[in-house]
């Protein structure tokens, strides 16, 4: 486990997506199944700068997604501040979700 993915389980926060677009690897080669489908959700992971992975239930790998392929259902507050400035409906979808947690002052 990566220390910001043990910072998020210690904290108790979670990241889950919901995807906007199938997406499958860059790479041909990859195992087959390996992809994060349209309207699914997932569970989801981040690195220190808030990129965004899903993670593929069929083989436990991650597989990293661009904004406009997701929107987010919940994340920690560092993530949603970092992505909330986007426009599009992944940004839309940080921005919905920190402003209702700083209302709430969770």
């Amino acid at each position: 486990m990566t220390e910001i993915q043990q910072r998020i389980t210690d904290e108790g926060e979670s990241i889950r997506i919901k995807m906007v677009h199938t997406v499958h690897p860059f790479f041909v080669f990859q195992d087959k199944g390996f992809f994060l489908q349209e309207g699914k959700e997932y569970e989801g992971i981040t690195n220190p700068h808030g990129a965004i992975s899903g993670i593929c239930p069929t083989n436990g790998k991650s597989l990293g997604v661009k904004p406009e392929e997701f929107v987010f259902l919940t994340a920690p507050l560092w993530v949603l501040d970092k992505w909330r400035k986007m426009g599009g409906l992944t940004g839309f979808s940080a921005k919905k979700l920190f402003e209702e947690r700083m209302k709430d002052g969770s």
